[in-house]
């Protein structure tokens, strides 16, 4: 009898450590720009040929089952990849929740977990078909979901994603300060919420709940990464491998479109003065036109004594030398600004050699105007 008591007992023992991980504390990221993050599993949950299940494949009753990181995310910015194959009984769907929560939660009627959380939850409903339901909520402490039974809390995010039944589902969630939150679920976007602000410092989790023996989460990897990672190395560990296509074909050339830009932005102030300049001398001409007009009629008359004559012959003078003088300078900074277009034209590479081309034929046109500008412009100063 006493032997028959101890081999059952040990049978019972064998049995239990069996049925629940050698550890109660997991490592489970496989990708190697993973942030390390070490899992604490909490309820029925099963480890078996690389598969995480977070509630027992043995047990016929009612269960629940989550893994939660054992220390919070200091990061702002982040990425949390994890992959599962969902078995879903005829009568009842299966669910799966990925959390990110101010405390870590305790086994609860919320998919597995705790109520009355602090943070965000995005719930995933598989059915019989296959087909994913997903539902993102925010709470802080204030609702009561109850499998989700509150009318208080409306989700700010859904989809609805076709797949198969037991199909392996890849899961991208992504959160930055500037893009806000990000859902991918087998490489399709399901939504984007940029005006979800979440705080630093908390934990992750998943969980599942069950009522039937037939309904299982299986976890095959779960990995937090730093926000820059592309949806391609977390879904594929061995991505990084893969060479490139034209990873052996000559570099291309780099084109200076910060140059190209100022050049073309200095051309366009140079066009705004010529053209200001050329107002300016239009409309200078009119008026000594006018001015010479009138003097001629006043000199044939001699109405007034001579100084008046010499002092307003003396401003036309003054206000042409003026005029002369601005000229003059436009000119010499057009000429020097085509120095640097020349050089730069020389330096630049082929894609732009055609826009370099018109650049120059656009300046040699405003150097051409504005020589004949300086040029009309001194030969009224001699004919005064």
């Amino acid at each position: 009898m006493k032997f028959c008591s101890l081999f059952h007992v040990l049978s019972f023992c064998c049995t239990l450590a069996y049925a629940v991980p050698k550890s109660q504390f997991l490592q489970l990221h496989s990708l190697s720009n993973a942030i390390p993050v070490e899992w604490k599993w909490y309820g029925s949950v099963d480890e078996d040929s690389g598969y995480v299940y977070l509630t027992s494949k043995d047990s016929n009753e009612a269960r629940s089952g989550s893994l939660w990181s054992t220390s919070v995310l200091r990061q702002v910015g982040w990425q949390l990849s994890t992959s599962f194959v969902a078995h879903v009984s005829e009568n009842e769907n299966t669910f799966f929740a990925i959390w990110y929560t101010s405390a870590v939660g305790s086994e609860g009627p919320v998919f597995g977990a705790s109520d009355k959380w602090d943070g965000l939850l995005i719930s995933q409903e598989i059915d019989q078909t296959g087909k994913i339901f997903v539902r993102g909520y925010l709470n802080d402490k204030s609702f009561e979901l109850a499998q989700f039974t509150d009318p208080d809390l409306p989700p700010f995010a859904k989809c609805t994603i076709e797949s198969s039944p037991e199909a392996l589902n890849n899961i991208i969630l992504k959160y930055g300060d500037q893009s806000g939150l990000e859902l991918f679920v087998n490489d399709k976007p399901c939504f984007q919420v940029k005006d979800v602000i979440l705080p630093q410092g908390y934990y992750f989790g998943v969980s599942s709940q069950s009522t039937s023996a037939k309904d299982l989460v299986a976890l095959s990897n779960l990995n937090i990464l730093p926000p820059d990672t592309s949806n391609n190395e977390n879904l594929n560990p061995t991505s990084n491998t893969k060479q490139s296509v034209g990873d052996n074909t000559s570099p291309q050339t780099v084109i200076d479109t910060e140059g190209l830009n100022a050049i073309k932005a200095d051309l366009a102030k140079l066009f705004n003065l010529v053209e200001s300049q050329r107002q300016k001398m239009d409309s200078l001409h009119f008026a000594l036109t006018n001015a010479l007009e009138r003097l001629n009629d006043i000199s044939s008359t001699s109405q007034f004594p001579s100084e008046r004559f010499n002092a307003l012959e003396k401003l036309l003078h003054d206000s042409l030398s003026a005029q002369s003088s601005t000229a003059d300078g436009t000119s010499k900074h057009l000429a020097e600004f085509e120095k640097e277009i020349k050089k730069a034209m020389g330096n630049a590479y082929s894609p732009y050699n055609l826009t370099n081309f018109m650049v120059f034929l656009l300046l040699g046109a405003i150097v051409s105007y504005g020589i004949m500008l300086v040029r009309r412009d001194r030969r009224r100063h001699k004919y005064l």
